[in-house]
């Protein structure tokens, strides 16, 4: 008896750990992300302003510091999502797939809803960062041509799935999710905000991953 509590303890401790590292995680990522964008970006941004009215910038010098300058925002935006913050989960997924098909030959299909937005603050940041590592995944290792987003409302919680036609996972990934590392940072973000991760094999081919979340936490 001792034992098992101890064992239960040790699992609930490791629980609560990988929950407060996760929420450090965010806020260091919004921390960085707003010196970048607020700090370098704008100060690439007056620099570009001021070589143009002083004419001392050539086409391409202007070129390579627009460049820049949209790498910066783009590491702040996947840093952290303000767009999230600014216009909701939908939106903020919705730039999630247009970022997909933009980095690869993978067309993505969505289905959303806009009850999204009707998630704890909390529950939208680890969907969305949830989200992201499953396309991410998708993209380094599915081979797949296409993928399918889509939300359903099912009163207490949310259920979303994101299917995909690629060459799918080996049956032992799918048995653990521990052998991945993204898999299993998935199933963390769910368990922070007590929500339910599910892998398994797609017909005739590829992943299906669905992920359900309460609407309270």
């Amino acid at each position: 008896m001792l034992q098992m509590f101890r064992f239960k303890k040790e699992k609930n401790d490791m629980k609560a750990f990988a929950e407060a590292l996760i929420n450090a995680q965010e806020e260091e990522r919004k921390r960085i992300a707003r010196d970048l964008h607020d700090g370098v970006g704008q100060s690439l941004f007056f620099m570009k302003k001021q070589m143009v009215s002083q004419y001392e910038v050539t086409v391409e010098s202007q070129q390579l510091i627009s460049q820049t300058l949209e790498e910066v925002r783009a590491i702040s935006r996947d840093l952290h999502p303000f767009q999230l913050e600014r216009f909701g989960l939908k939106s903020a997924l919705q730039s999630v797939i247009l970022d997909v098909e933009k980095s690869s030959s993978i067309f993505v299909s969505n289905l959303l809803i806009n009850e999204l937005d009707d998630l704890p603050s909390r529950s939208k940041i680890q969907v969305f960062r949830a989200v992201q590592e499953a396309f991410n995944n998708i993209m380094k290792h599915s081979k797949a041509s296409a993928a399918r987003l889509s939300i359903s409302d099912l009163g207490t919680y949310l259920e979303i799935t994101i299917q995909d036609n690629g060459i799918g996972f080996d049956s032992d990934v799918i048995k653990s999710t521990a052998n991945s590392l993204g898999l299993r940072t998935i199933k963390e973000r769910m368990d922070s905000i007590k929500g339910k991760f599910t892998i398994q094999k797609n017909e005739p081919s590829g992943t299906i991953l669905t992920f359900k979340v309460p609407k309270k936490n």
